[in-house]
């Protein structure tokens, strides 16, 4: 919840300050069974992103268990690796592709992420 804070609270302090880069942040926090894609609830979801964007993904979810894994092989993002309550994993898109995230433990959840030059 500590490391959800701090990235948090740091990714508004760089809006704030007019530091953004080149490449954009797009926030993903699991919480009461739906996701929160950058800011918006729901289950399923498409990021247009362009490649040196960054995914960055949180479990918040004190009452239920996700197991995210990705379809890409090229994108790691492997089944367990978002468990637990507090759990986080950055993900730079650093080539061009479409793919899904998607959970084990619920059909209904999907993020389909269009990685563009």
């Amino acid at each position: 919840m500590v490391k959800l804070l701090i990235s948090f609270v740091f990714l508004v302090v760089l809006d704030l300050l007019g530091c953004a880069t080149a490449s954009e942040e797009h926030v993903v926090v699991l919480k009461d069974g739906h996701l929160t894609v950058d800011g918006e609830m729901g289950k399923q979801f498409t990021i247009d992103a362009t490649v040196g964007d960054v995914l960055h993904i949180f479990h918040s979810d004190p009452d239920f268990s996700h197991e995210f894994y990705v379809s890409d092989e090229h994108y790691s993002m492997e089944e367990g690796n978002l468990v637990a309550l507090g759990d986080h994993h950055d993900m730079l898109l650093d080539h061009p592709s479409t793919f899904e995230i998607l959970c084990y433990h619920m059909d209904d959840m999907k993020i389909t992420v269009a990685v563009t030059e």
